[in-house]
């Protein structure tokens, strides 16, 4: 799988890390572990190596955030970031104009 998992208890953070081609179902299985290896408080999504394309669109990193924090749940004053090599917002997105 594409996806690196690593956790500094130190300072509560977990790091996943895509690189190269991924797709969802990468990133569900990754989530799935969260039941039975959960991570540290804070979670930061590393896609800045991940090719964003087809088998992985702008709204899979959306969905990725939603589906974490329903996985985890909400924890106080947990966070979680996610990195991309690009802007990918639905702001940046051009949108036509009629």
């Amino acid at each position: 799988m594409p996806i690196e998992r690593h956790t500094d208890q130190s300072s509560r953070l977990t790091t996943f890390t895509a690189t190269g081609a991924i797709a969802l179902p990468d990133i569900l299985k990754t989530l799935d572990t969260f039941k039975d290896d959960p991570p540290a408080k804070d979670i930061l999504w590393d896609f800045s190596e991940a090719e964003v394309g087809d088998s992985f669109s702008p709204s899979d990193i959306e969905k990725t955030a939603k589906i974490s924090k329903s996985e985890i749940g909400i924890r106080e004053g947990s966070k979680t970031a996610l990195v991309a090599a690009t802007d990918h917002s639905p702001a940046s997105t051009p949108r036509n104009k009629t």
